[in-house]
């Protein structure tokens, strides 16, 4: 077939590149290899309970106006989240460091233009620090970012770091799930009339200038080709970087000027989490606040959060960067255990009466799936350069989108997912005006 511009990924980029280029009139074919859109927005459905179980993006940071826009016209209703974090050991319950003023401590001082590794920059600096401090420092960092430190630049850091200090006074939960915001915009391009193919793997891309070819499987027809004048390539950024052989690898050919250095200053984290529901919230107690972010130390699943309310019987395990890549692989029977035995080290309950409560499990290995193959993107030493590189049209013709593309540090979050589609969307549109 032949269309203006295909769209090759269901995500929450492509979704947007997709919704704003079939606003604009252009013929839109997206191609999704899963049976679901969404990418790694996954929202599931606990059937006791109804509740909205999120196996991949939860949270909500600051006030980003393009997906506030959405989850209004969505009429979906926000939950904020008082973010409140502790540590707790054995169920003792004490002050958790400031993590976010330490890390500005750790990058007081850097000369301008020093891109290191976090890591090298933490040996640098450790006597500045306790050593409870350090650890802090460095589970924060590990988790929360899902990232090898060793790789970790501290020049991305910094970005991700004045993001984070813009976006702290306001957390949210989307009632329902992010799954909502992912149904309407398949209804709005449903509307406008984009061809939305799911269970379609793009295997090779070719493209010239003004020209793109692509090869594509699909589980229901089998071998397809689609011809456009654009593509908006809106795959993880791990599919990029995949070997050209591997499952669900995808790359352009030839080769983009640039792409290849600058997707190597680019990095892909592993992050694990677990839900489990319970048959009360044996975490709520009279007279004491329920709660919210409690972190462990060391074990296989060292943070727990609650839900909207607290006092649903549904429970979130989480771990990021080094501390994830041992749980990769591992099936949902292998991973309940581990789970169940870092919830009764944190919260000091018997495993045994935890397992005896425990009543579903839910958990999906995104490091492990072929079309994600990890969890979300942080920057390398040099990755702000490379980011404008790969945001850069190629011969108006390729168009780069992805949360690993996000701008002003918010990459691996579904506002910066959406801004980098709709940047996309509008260079595409641009370069459309122009030839007109």
């Amino acid at each position: 077939m032949t269309g203006d511009v295909a769209v090759i990924g269901g995500g929450m980029a492509g979704l947007a590149a997709a919704d704003r280029l079939a606003r604009a009139g252009c013929k839109v074919v997206l191609l999704e290899a899963r049976a679901r859109l969404g990418g790694r927005i996954h929202t599931v459905v606990d059937p006791a309970t109804d509740h909205a179980v999120e196996l991949g993006a939860e949270f909500l940071e600051g006030q980003p106006r393009p997906l506030l826009q959405l989850i209004e016209s969505a009429g979906i209703t926000l939950q904020e989240i008082p973010e409140r974090h502790e540590r707790a050991d054995q169920g003792s319950r004490r002050h958790f460091p400031d993590v976010e003023a330490l890390v500005d401590r750790l990058l007081a001082n850097i000369p301008d233009g020093e891109d290191i590794p976090v890591a090298q920059l933490l040996r640098q600096r450790a006597r500045d620090f306790s050593s409870q401090e350090l650890d802090a420092i460095t589970g924060y960092l590990e988790g929360f970012h899902a990232a090898d430190l060793e790789r970790f630049g501290t020049a991305a850091l910094a970005e991700n770091q004045a993001a984070e200090a813009q976006d702290a006074e306001h957390l949210f939960r989307l009632e329902g799930g992010y799954g909502r915001v992912v149904s309407h915009l398949a209804s709005t391009l449903k509307v406008s009339g984009a061809e939305v193919r799911t269970e379609t793997v793009a295997q090779r891309l070719n493209w010239k200038a003004g020209a793109v070819e692509l090869e594509a499987q699909s589980r229901a027809g089998g071998a397809t080709r689609i011809i456009a004048a654009q593509a908006v390539v809106a795959v993880p950024l791990s599919i990029l970087k995949a070997a050209r052989n591997a499952e669900g690898g995808l790359f352009p050919a030839p080769s983009p000027p640039g792409w290849s250095a600058a997707l190597a200053c680019l990095e892909v984290g592993p992050a694990q989490h677990m839900v489990l529901r319970f048959d009360d919230a044996w975490w709520v107690k009279q007279q004491r606040s329920p709660p919210v972010f409690m972190h462990g130390m060391g074990e296989d699943f060292p943070v727990w959060w609650t839900s909207t309310p607290p006092d649903l019987p549904f429970l979130t395990g989480w771990a990021g960067g080094p501390g994830a890549s041992k749980l990769a692989g591992q099936t949902l029977e292998q991973l309940v255990p581990l789970a169940l035995q870092s919830a009764s080290s944190i919260f000091g309950i018997p495993v045994q009466r935890l397992a005896s409560k425990l009543r579903a499990a839910y958990s999906h290995d995104w490091s492990s799936d072929p079309y994600t193959r990890g969890g979300y993107s942080y920057g390398g030493v040099g990755a702000l350069p490379a980011r404008e590189v790969l945001r850069r049209p190629v011969s108006q013709t390729l168009f780069l989108a992805g949360e690993a593309l996000a701008e002003e540090g918010r990459n691996g979050t579904v506002p910066g997912a959406l801004a980098s589609g709709l940047r996309a969307a509008e260079a595409a549109l641009q370069t459309e005006l122009a030839q007109d």
